[in-house]
């Protein structure tokens, strides 16, 4: 990657010490051109994995165009999935992050008065994407935060079925599993305590670190 095209996508001014990478950068850390550099690489850049990258900050930035880009990536699974593997265990987490600039769509544009229609615009992506994490490894814990303190409950239908198609098929999700029934116990406690007492479980019994010590 060429020291222009690191810059458009990883830049972080040295006085930005708030951000964690360009993702997080504040509007006014966001220069007019540098969103029309970034937007050109999401056009016209031949690189699948570019046009990811480019889409993802676009979108975490607030800008449309990048949401309406993540909306063809979540959709074009095969093509997109694989650039961005787990430090650890190796499992893909495209999509993880893919999730998280959707996440950063509606905190921007939240910040900006348009809550109520990033609201509606993130849904139908997220909820594809939690579709994928049911039977992939990959963490959607990113996104709960809208259930618990925004009280986005047209998530709970599919939250509900990603943990019971977890349940189902356990092995790959590790952490998961515990991670949704801990919200799920905050927000939906009537569904997760009918989940328990058919699984013959509590919720412990889901904690992996637990698991492990023992």
């Amino acid at each position: 990657m060429d020291d222009k095209l690191n810059d458009l996508l990883h830049f972080v001014p040295p006085h930005a010490d708030y951000a964690v990478d360009a993702t997080d950068l504040d509007p006014e850390d966001i220069p007019d051109a540098r969103v029309a550099g970034v937007t050109a690489l999401l056009r016209t850049h031949p690189d699948d994995g570019v046009r990811l990258l480019a889409a993802r900050l676009l979108t975490s930035w607030g800008v449309q165009e990048g949401l309406s880009y993540t909306a063809h990536i979540i959709d074009n699974v095969q093509t997109f999935e694989g650039f961005d593997s787990h430090r650890l265990h190796g499992h893909d987490e495209t999509y993880k992050f893919v999730l998280r600039s959707l996440v950063g769509y509606f905190c921007r544009l939240a910040d900006a008065g348009e809550g109520k229609r990033a609201r509606a615009e993130i849904y139908a992506p997220i909820v594809k994407i939690i579709h994928l994490s049911n039977e992939r490894p990959f963490e959607i814990a990113d996104m709960f935060w809208l259930v618990s303190r925004n009280q986005f409950n047209e998530y709970l239908p599919a939250l509900r079925e990603h943990l019971l198609a977890m349940a189902a098929n356990p092995e790959p999700h590790r952490w998961k599993i515990y991670d949704v029934l801990e919200l799920l116990l905050n927000v939906d406690a009537e569904f997760a305590a009918g989940f328990l007492k058919a699984a013959g479980k509590s919720h412990n019994d889901f904690n992996l670190n637990k698991t492990l010590k023992d």
